[in-house]
């Protein structure tokens, strides 16, 4: 019998992306782990969860989310050449924020480096990846 992992328990963690099904095998890992997860799948959904004063002790974004509407043009200026990169800009937000928070995508060369994420990891949605990513979770977690 496996000894259970309480590793999260009483963190709220917060799962951005349009096709979440992608990001199942991490989120199955969390929830393992005993941490409360929410997904949404806009970053109209997150935000709103955020500016409803829910507690969000971590959020993990998905790099290119499909929502060029705009919400978050103002902060545009923080990084050069953000194209259609969405999940990025919610990033600069929750940054702005204090909210913690990581990238996972399929794509992560497409993470525009700048000068106020230098310290957000931008890991693969591999499988292979999953130890990494639990790793930088419970780093970022236990020093915020």
């Amino acid at each position: 019998m496996c000894k259970e992992d309480t590793t999260l328990a009483g963190k709220n963690i917060l799962f951005v992306d349009d096709r979440p099904m992608s990001m199942r095998n991490f989120i199955d890992k969390v929830k393992y782990m005993k941490a409360t997860v929410v997904v949404r799948r806009t970053i109209q959904g997150a935000r709103a969860l955020v500016e409803g004063n829910e507690k969000i002790d971590f959020v993990v974004i998905d790099l290119l989310l499909d929502e060029p509407d705009g919400l978050f043009d103002n902060y545009r200026e923080m990084v050069e050449q953000t194209g259609t990169n969405q999940g990025q800009l919610l990033g600069l937000y929750l940054k702005c924020k204090d909210i913690p928070y990581l990238y996972l995508s399929v794509y992560p060369s497409w993470f525009q480096e700048n000068e106020h994420e230098q310290d957000v990891p931008c890991l693969t949605k591999s499988s292979r990846e999953l130890d990494d990513f639990i790793e930088s979770l419970c780093k970022q977690i236990n020093t915020t």
